[in-house]
């Protein structure tokens, strides 16, 4: 019997081609430092291996439909092709197009070395394809630390930069102890199963019940490593500081494609393969959802700096997707996939916004650097409002439709005092929102400095708001697609 297949190529691929371009992105800057230009050179390899890449996810999926097949285990049993798979490396994928288009006038004001940066997200990205499609235990922890330890050196990138650094070793530490609980976990479920295979550890815990000690062990360590990843209080304490200090495409990146991917491993390890412990995690996600919903939009309401105050905004937003898996049913999982679309959109619209704020002489991160941007760029201006809304879940932008989604779940599932305090936060979330409103057009500009509104800066967002408002305005053609790519159907 053949140890690798053509099948198991297939399989592998994608994380295959980002390996290759992320070495090939660290030869090609060395060799290109005397080519003009070479800064340039290396965004358009990695979005060549980005393209290839896309290519290799479509094979896949195309691959699966031509059999007749809802999903497809290769790789001798590690990896597993179905819908989120499918799905969540198609928004990581759009993620890393939208870094790559606007860290490169990022990378040209900081004057950082592009080869390491480029490379250390494309290795990102295939940890984050094996988190998404993983299907036994060591696989999976793979793809988590191979996410993590990218992430850890790009928070901390700008090196002369002595809150980036701080960022970096408080992610890494808090980062590790997380790591450690998962690890722990997981070796309470190969304890029980005998296996690393999802599927036998499905059966295994089923057979032992929610009373079985180790079972119950493993499941709050396992919850309360994977809450970490998301954000989610009482583990959300790295988030603000990381945020803070990490480059502010980074800081997009991160806020968007590792909560994607961890909302995988979520799904793939919670509802999937521990969904006959449901009694067992469903309290400690309620308890994880309101938490962060009451911490996010209160402590936000203070924030002057900006990316402080998107973190507790994403904080809050963990805890809104958190209720579509308590929820439990085709609508609770279909508002998931929703506001996971919704919530990349916006969240990297906004932090492109941000990234434009970043110029010489500016850090663009404090409150009062968005004075007068209706007066000296009222299309950036105009196009953020669009965003601010969507995150606060106003019509007729896309947010309104993933909280319509949730809120529908809940409800359908007489979750209504979940229901209740969702709503509202929502109103809470209006008032730091605004603040950002008001600043732009209500208090006079403190700088005539032009943006660092590079063409990658402006495309993203553009497309961003753009999507934001046709997904509100016309759902119906993106939300088929995103079914249809998912497998949940409409």
């Amino acid at each position: 019997m053949p140890v690798f297949t053509g099948s198991d190529m297939l399989t592998l691929l994608p994380a295959i081609v980002m390996c290759l371009f992320a070495c090939g992105t660290l030869v090609l800057d060395v060799m290109g430092r005397r080519i003009p230009r070479g800064r340039r050179w290396l965004m358009l390899f990695g979005l060549c291996g980005l393209a290839i890449t896309g290519v290799s996810l479509w094979r896949q999926w195309s691959a699966l439909a031509a059999g007749g097949l809802s999903q497809y285990t290769g790789a001798q049993g590690a990896v597993t092709l179905d819908g989120l798979g499918f799905f969540s490396n198609a928004l990581v994928l759009g993620a890393t197009v939208l870094l790559f288009l606007t860290s490169y006038r990022f990378l040209e004001i900081t004057r950082e070395h592009s080869g390491e940066y480029y490379s250390l997200a494309l290795f990102a990205q295939a940890g984050m394809y094996f988190m998404a499609t993983a299907s036994e235990l060591i696989t999976l922890f793979l793809g988590l630390e191979l996410t993590s330890i990218s992430f850890y050196i790009l928070v901390g990138f700008t090196r002369v930069d002595r809150r980036s650094n701080e960022a970096a070793l408080k992610y890494l530490l808090l980062g590790a102890v997380s790591s450690g609980f998962i690890l722990y976990g997981f070796s309470l479920l190969y304890g029980i199963a005998g296996s690393t295979e999802l599927a036998d550890i499905s059966s295994a815990v089923s057979g032992r019940g929610a009373s079985d000690p180790f079972v119950v062990v493993a499941v709050v360590t396992i919850v309360a490593g994977l809450l970490f990843k998301i954000s989610a209080v009482p583990f959300h304490m790295w988030a603000p500081d990381a945020y803070d200090g990490a480059p502010t495409p980074v800081t997009g990146h991160l806020s968007v494609a590792s909560k994607v991917a961890s909302f995988a491993v979520i799904l793939r390890l919670l509802p999937m393969t521990l969904g006959s412990v449901r009694s067992l995690w469903e309290p400690l996600l309620i308890v994880a959802a309101v938490a962060s919903m009451t911490v996010g939009s209160i402590a936000a309401l203070t924030q002057h700096r900006l990316k402080r105050l998107f973190a507790y905004s994403s904080i809050a937003h963990a805890g809104y997707i958190l209720l579509g898996i308590i929820a439990g049913t085709q609508m609770g999982l279909r508002g998931v996939y929703v506001y996971l679309i919704v919530y990349a959109l916006m969240n990297l619209g906004a932090f492109t916004v941000l990234t434009a704020l970043h110029r010489h002489g500016i850090a663009g991160e404090d409150l009062h650097d968005l004075r007068g941007l209706s007066t000296t760029r009222p299309v950036h201006a105009a196009l953020f409002v669009v965003l601010l809304l969507s995150l606060a879940g106003m019509p007729p932008t896309a947010g309104f439709l993933a909280k319509y989604y949730i809120f529908t779940a809940l409800i359908e599932t007489r979750h209504y005092a979940l229901a209740v305090i969702a709503a509202a936060y929502v109103v809470v979330s209006l008032y730091f929102y605004f603040r950002l409103v008001r600043e732009m057009y209500m208090r006079p500009a403190e700088t005539r400095e032009p943006l660092a509104a590079s063409l990658g800066i402006r495309l993203s967002l553009y497309a961003t708001a753009a999507l934001t408002l046709f997904i509100g305005v016309f759902p119906e053609p993106v939300l088929r697609l995103g079914f249809r790519i998912s497998g949940v159907g409409q």
